[in-house]
């Protein structure tokens, strides 16, 4: 069953919402073949200014937003951010801050990245029980700035390769050679800092795991680089400007 409110001026009708223990963290907005993918967008961002937060404010928990016309399926991350503001009436009403642009959606796509547009095939392999939990979980960043950023599948295939590397060189003892490295090429502007930081994140967790280092070859690019690590989590990580003080650090 469709869920259904009214505020204001208007009823709506969401028409699908998958509920984590409970909680409404994936929102889908579709609509007929033919019709612009835009106007789901559109919609979902009608619902943010005049009705999720409404009521009890539970489609606030929503992380991920899928939106599809049946031939286009994409999905993006729930950023906005509301806030209530006094008047000088001392009324109290809702300010919606917000970063969502249509360019900041994603297309779904395999681990060659041949993109999965279609409604059903997308269906199969986004909702899969493992990977949509696992999207949610792992492969979401809330950033120090209070917003929520979900990686492009690119993102997530180089991740899980990364850590699957580490894994296999560890279980049949190939550190230190050439079969335990690789490579993963991203480019100009695709979040290659992203990724990085989220493999850090990760590795950092498992037992085997002592320190995770990042080399940069550049000054300019180490303050780069931790201008955006510090984004994605303040104090995440230590830089210095020395052999002595890393030599410390470690």
């Amino acid at each position: 069953n469709q869920y259904a409110e009214k505020n204001g001026n208007f009823n709506n009708r969401y028409d699908v919402t998958v509920l984590v223990n409970g909680f409404p963290l994936v929102h889908v907005e579709l609509k007929r073949r033919g019709v612009a993918l835009k106007e789901a967008f559109n919609q979902i961002d009608r619902y943010q200014r005049d009705s999720f937060w409404a009521g009890s404010g539970l489609f606030e928990y929503v992380q991920i937003f899928v939106i599809s016309n049946g031939t286009h399926t994409k999905y993006y991350s729930n950023t906005t951010r509301i806030s209530a503001v006094k008047e000088k009436d001392g009324r109290r009403r809702k300010v919606q801050k917000t970063s969502n642009s249509f360019e900041f959606t994603s297309y779904w796509a395999d681990g060659n990245n041949k993109i999965i547009p279609d409604i059903v095939d997308f269906t199969k392999t986004f909702f899969v029980k493992h990977t949509i939990l696992n999207i949610l979980t792992k492969y979401c960043v809330f950033t120090s700035e209070d917003l929520l950023l979900v990686m492009r599948p690119y993102q997530i295939v180089a991740t899980e390769r990364i850590l699957n590397r580490i894994e296999i060189s560890t279980n049949y003892k190939k550190l230190g050679c050439t079969d335990a490295g690789g490579y993963i090429w991203h480019t100009t502007g695709s979040g290659k800092t992203l990724t990085s930081f989220k493999t850090a994140q990760i590795a950092s967790k498992l037992p085997y795991i002592d320190k995770v280092l990042f080399v940069v070859d550049r000054k300019d690019l180490d303050y780069q680089t931790m201008k955006e690590y510090d984004r994605f989590e303040k104090g995440a990580a230590n830089g210095n400007r020395s052999t002595k003080i890393l030599q410390r650090q470690l």
